[in-house]
């Protein structure tokens, strides 16, 4: 979320699934960063056995963890190493961070989809982060699975896909209509470079910015693609 609420322009839409948002974190989430920070609980949880049962505890329907997924899950974790770089992971989260995107939400343009399960024992005050999420990005589009917990993927992944097929789908729809109002901007902007006012207020949001452009300010005509066009041509 940092990276997307840093450059705007570059982003096209944001995907949530049972994400971490605000620095007001539930208790547990502080008892989940003191288990990793403490060397003989880290070890214990980060072990094999230790990710089976927390992948156990993040599903509503303990039947959908095959011991083939529970193996896939600890494989790239064989050694003391490889552990420790996953704990660090969960103690790295810092409050300053999360306070910068609680800050920085209200202004996402993009378009948002959440999707969270009603039954997630990991994140136990979810349903309280997407509503908040829905305040401050009003034009978010949340989708609660019922009988469902924290590891989405493992347990609805047919639903899931779908869901986001159906979201980025969308995004590519909006992707083209904004490339045909550029085309038809430029088509109505005149052949000759020197008579075509560029108005940023008419700019398709995310259209190409390599096109040469330029607009009248203050009497002075300017071109923001500097050695393709002269002051005064």
């Amino acid at each position: 979320m940092h990276w997307a609420l840093r450059n705007p322009g570059r982003v096209r839409g944001v995907v949530m699934l049972n994400t971490l948002l605000y620095p007001d974190f539930h208790p547990s989430v502080f008892e989940f960063v003191t288990t990793l920070a403490t060397p003989a609980t880290r070890d214990e949880l980060t072990a094999p056995e230790g990710l089976a049962g927390m992948m156990r505890a993040g599903v509503a329907d303990g039947s959908v963890l095959a011991d083939t997924v529970l193996a896939a899950v600890a494989a790239p974790f064989a050694d003391a190493a490889d552990r420790l770089t996953l704990a660090r992971a969960g103690i790295g989260l810092e409050p300053s961070g999360f306070e910068e995107i609680a800050a920085g939400l209200p202004s996402l343009q993009a378009p948002v989809r959440a999707v969270y399960g009603t039954q997630d024992r990991i994140r136990a005050d979810v349903g309280d982060t997407m509503a908040r999420l829905q305040r401050d990005v009003p034009h978010t589009e949340v989708t609660a699975l019922a009988d469902c917990g924290h590891f989405l993927q493992e347990e609805r992944p047919g639903e899931v896909g779908r869901l986001l097929t159906t979201f980025a789908a969308s995004l590519a729809v909006a992707c083209v209509r904004r490339a045909e109002l550029w085309a038809g901007f430029l088509s109505t902007a005149g052949t000759d470079p020197a008579q075509t006012v560029y108005d940023p207020g008419r700019r398709p949001a995310g259209s190409p910015g390599a096109v040469r452009r330029r607009w009248v300010r203050s009497g002075r005509r300017r071109c923001r693609a500097p050695g393709r066009c002269r002051r005064g041509r």
